[in-house]
């Protein structure tokens, strides 16, 4: 087995820490932020510590500037959509000259782009199934919410037990309801029924979502053909092999810290490689706008865990696209999975 790695999560609006000589592991993974906004990654090595505070900002530097750019430039920083990006004119346009050195105080302007709130609703739900444990983290920390959501709504699937409902009863402001037909697709579908808020966000019971969460779903709209967002997922730990697999291996989830935009170009572009919309993102991060729904129809329940396994957001991203609406990932949503 792989070593595991340390995860550590800097803000560059605080001191920033020296990292010491660590034993145990393969190295440190740091996720910089400014602001509570996710800009960039480094993984560094066992031997390359320690590392000083100095060394620590530099490679903080190189490592945000392309999200930096990608969010107050038009141009030069725009990440490369997947398969298509020799076609995407925006990826390797190169930045504007002018408008590169204009940037005068980069961080405090990106800080302002993301103060402005919107007044959309959110609905949250969470699918669950026999699995109180992993679920009262993830109300927890949905407890902590900066903006807090419109509606709390876990859907206990065909359970076992009386655990989960026992559980959301000691937890004020969540709404608790039973479908006894098993199947996350069905589990989703019944929670979209039961929401009120303008958009309606998914995530998983064995997550643990940013104090900013809403905050920045809510924000994501900020297009009206933009009908849906995934967001960032990050590891709350890399201890073991199968964390590690799922968080370096080839998965093809829409991480990283540039959004991307999936449009009806993107998919006439690879329509003929059956459009690869699982690259938008993962369902442990997604929201909808509430008439998405009512425009494209509910999760195909014939996919998703308890069915077929897999693949029932990607094929409703796909209905999203045929469509003519956008599919938008943005980095600014953040959990931890």
């Amino acid at each position: 087995m792989s070593k595991p790695w340390k995860v550590l999560n800097v803000e560059l609006s605080e001191k920033i820490p020296e990292l010491p000589l660590i034993s145990n592991y393969a190295g440190v993974y740091v996720v910089f932020w400014w602001h509570n906004i996710p800009l960039g990654e480094r993984e560094i090595l066992e031997d390359q510590l320690p590392i000083s505070a100095s060394q620590l900002a530099n490679l903080a530097a190189l490592a945000i500037a392309p999200a930096v750019g990608s969010h107050l430039l038009e141009q030069g920083f725009k990440a490369p959509l997947p398969e298509v990006y020799k076609k995407n004119r925006a990826w390797h346009q190169p930045p504007d000259f002018h408008a590169l050195t204009a940037l005068e105080q980069p961080l405090t302007k990106l800080r302002e782009r993301f103060s402005q709130t919107s007044s959309a609703s959110v609905s949250v739900v969470i699918a669950t199934r026999n699995r109180p444990e992993q679920l009262t983290r993830c109300l927890q920390s949905l407890q902590n919410l900066s903006q807090p959501a419109h509606e709390l709504i876990v859907i206990d699937n065909a359970p076992s037990s009386d655990a989960t409902r026992q559980l959301v009863a000691e937890i004020p402001g969540v709404k608790y309801v039973l479908e006894r037909r098993p199947g996350l697709s069905v589990a989703r579908n019944t929670g979209i029924r039961h929401c009120t808020g303008d958009i309606i966000a998914f995530t998983d019971d064995d997550v643990i979502v940013h104090p900013d969460w809403v905050t920045r779903i809510a924000q994501s709209f900020r297009e009206p053909k933009i009908i849906a967002v995934t967001g960032l997922v990050l590891p709350a730990e890399l201890e073991t092999e199968a964390q590690l697999i799922f968080q370096k291996g080839d998965t093809g989830f829409g991480w990283g810290y540039r959004s991307l935009t999936f449009d009806a170009e993107f998919f006439k572009d690879t329509k003929h490689l059956g459009a690869p919309v699982w690259r938008i993102g993962a369902g442990a991060n997604m929201a909808f706008r509430r008439e998405a729904f009512e425009l494209l129809g509910d999760f195909d329940e014939r996919l998703g865990a308890g069915a077929s396994g897999c693949s029932e957001d990607s094929e409703l991203w796909y209905r999203v696209l045929a469509e003519g609406w956008i599919c938008y990932y943005d980095p600014t949503p953040v959990v931890y999975h």
